[in-house]
């Protein structure tokens, strides 16, 4: 599971840049956080990682990722995020994120795409 609790904060910015395929300005304002801190938690090279809030956002929009990634292209799977939605009363996934009681919301939402494209 590319986004499983096992793995890291970090390893899981990781696997979202490689697999989502958009700019590292791109992601970083999804992540909300500055394109240089993306880069520095993206590098081998040093330890900080996302932790607190920071580290929850990363793994709510892998977890969601994860699900899309079977029935839109990579860079879909983010620009998912920028659009209104009918079932969130025309608001967009992105204004969700900030909430932590809508993780629920949002992993629903995301998986009844895939379950749709199964059906």
């Amino acid at each position: 599971e590319p986004v499983s609790d096992e793995r890291t904060p970090k390893q899981i910015v990781q696997w979202l840049a490689a697999r989502t395929e958009v700019s590292q300005p791109t992601l970083a304002q999804l992540l909300g956080v500055s394109a240089r801190q993306l880069q520095r938690w993206l590098s081998e090279g040093e330890a900080v990682q996302p932790e607190g809030e920071d580290a929850r956002r990363v793994r709510v929009i892998a977890h969601v990722v994860n699900q899309l990634r079977f029935v839109l292209t990579p860079a879909g799977t983010i620009d998912w995020f920028g659009w209104p939605r009918a079932d969130l009363d025309q608001r967009r996934p992105l204004d969700l994120l900030d909430d932590p009681a809508e993780e629920p919301t949002l992993a629903m939402i995301a998986g009844a795409m895939r379950s749709q494209l199964a059906g």
